[in-house]
């Protein structure tokens, strides 16, 4: 349990500080003359800690309702990490409610899809302003400001939606 919690906490915490970063990026190109107005060290401090809060505050629910189930035989998971699916392939109880709740819509619809739109808004405000910078040197320079990031967002939102983002399957 302790495995899955902290494997879906700092993954959930990671794509809320992934949207935060994409945010100040949006800021910092988009109006750089208000950006230190906006981005104080309080609000920055606020963004932080709000990324943390969420990710294990609603891990622990999740958390919480796998604890509740009941597991009986080979209890053996043949991965290297112990993740929601396994466990619930595990159990011997009615599991519909937790995978419900839990494959269907917490991970998948609010840590994924909510802290991959914010990212995926932001970023499309920043490269429309890219694309308005006339000279060729200026777009490059800017571009470069956030092409490392852009690379780890796509990298992690990618492997995220291929291991979390499914259709259930039929019963």
């Amino acid at each position: 349990m302790l495995q899955l919690f902290l494997l879906l906490s700092l993954g959930s915490t990671e794509s809320f500080l992934l949207a935060v970063m994409a945010y100040d990026h949006y800021l910092a190109i988009c109006h750089p003359l208000h950006y230190f107005s906006h981005m104080s060290n309080t609000f920055c401090t606020q963004l932080a800690f709000g990324s943390w809060l969420s990710g294990f505050l609603g891990i622990s629910v999740m958390a919480f309702l796998v604890s509740r189930l009941s597991f009986c035989g080979p209890n053996i998971i043949s991965h290297f990490m112990c993740d929601i699916d396994s466990l619930i392939g595990l159990s011997c109880t009615d599991t519909s409610l937790v995978e419900s709740i839990l494959t269907a819509f917490f991970v998948p619809v609010i840590v994924i899809m909510a802290s991959c739109a914010v990212t995926l808004i932001s970023y499309i405000y920043i490269i429309s302003t890219i694309l308005k910078i006339r000279s060729a040197q200026g777009r490059r320079k800017t571009f470069s400001t956030c092409s490392t990031q852009l690379t780890i967002v796509t990298i992690w939102f990618g492997s995220t939606f291929f291991l979390y983002v499914k259709p259930s399957a039929p019963n």
